[in-house]
């Protein structure tokens, strides 16, 4: 049991140490099984501040107060999702990965795609 646990703690530790190395750059994640490749950003950890000044013009009664907000550094993709993309994560039947715990399926588009709207062309699923 001792020796599982140094194993294990030992692994997760060499994880952290390489990801702590690897750089934080912009790079192309492929989706396997297909030519369908999404761009994915850094963005950086940072602070700011949340809400506007009571001072500003035209302020709203739920801008305030202001906040400062903290934020880890995570990945984003650099475009919106096109439809080829966003069809083959709905499709079951189209995405080959296996299905990790805790994820569903999205809900249809809620407008009529039959007229090839968001198709084809790169755009955004309901573009």
């Amino acid at each position: 049991m001792k020796r599982t646990a140094l194993f294990l703690i030992g692994g997760l530790c060499a994880a952290a140490a390489h990801a702590q190395n690897t750089p934080f750059e912009a790079y192309d994640q492929k989706i396997e099984g297909t030519d369908i490749t999404i761009r994915m950003v850094p963005v950086k950890a940072g602070e700011f501040l949340l809400g506007s000044p009571a001072s500003e013009k035209g302020r709203g009664t739920d801008e305030g107060p202001q906040k400062k907000v903290s934020v880890d550094a995570f990945w984003m993709g650099a475009y919106e999702v096109t439809f080829d993309q966003y069809d083959l994560y709905a499709d079951k039947d189209k995405d080959k990965a296996p299905l990790p715990d805790g994820m569903t399926r999205p809900s249809p588009p809620y407008i009529d795609l039959t007229l090839g709207m968001g198709k084809s062309g790169g755009f955004p699923p309901t573009a």
